[in-house]
């Protein structure tokens, strides 16, 4: 997602916590259609706390306020990285939008608005 167009702002830690409470809440209803999940890949709302987030905010034109967050799977085996697969260790995914090609339910991304505590927009990355 460009985030450039947008009025961004730093989320505080009580949007974050405030954004975790509403993805717990609602991920089960937003995931029904299990897209891209299953079959050597993780099912999301069963395992939320496996994944590394990145949070961004801006303000929608309407003004409410909407984090974006982007999710990549943290939970590597040593299967994994048998496989050439783990996680980016650099302090670069701090700063910068982590984009991952490929990797199923492992990387997705979503928006939750603040002010009507809604998830919307929801992209789980597909297969190779």
């Amino acid at each position: 997602m460009c985030l450039q167009d947008k009025n961004r702002f730093s989320p505080t830690i009580e949007e974050i916590s405030k954004t975790e409470r509403i993805l717990e809440k609602k991920i089960k209803l937003a995931n029904i259609p299990l897209l891209n999940q299953g079959q050597g890949c993780p099912i999301i709302h069963k395992n939320l706390n496996s994944y590394r987030r990145q949070y961004f905010g801006y303000t929608a034109d309407n003004g409410d306020r909407i984090i974006y967050v982007t999710f990549n799977w943290d939970k590597y085996t040593l299967f994994n990285r048998l496989q050439g697969i783990e996680k980016d260790n650099s302090e670069k995914w701090k700063r910068e939008i982590q984009g991952v090609l490929d990797g199923c339910s492992n990387h997705w991304e979503i928006k939750v608005n603040l002010t009507k505590e809604e998830l919307f927009d929801m992209e789980v990355n597909g297969s190779a």
